[in-house]
């Protein structure tokens, strides 16, 4: 039980991340690449994770 509440937590959190960077990328021309790759890897964890 313990694990699968740790592990939506960090599902929860990696989602929350990546649409954090989503949402700071539109608004930044020069990082946006960046940030929108790195929101996409926080994505993919968020998928494996449970």
């Amino acid at each position: 039980m313990a694990s699968t509440i740790s592990r939506s937590a960090d599902k929860t959190t990696l989602i929350a991340l990546a649409r954090a960077l989503r949402d700071i990328a539109n608004g930044h021309d020069g990082a946006g690449p960046v940030l929108r790759s790195l929101a996409i890897s926080y994505e993919r964890m968020a998928a494996g994770a449970g």
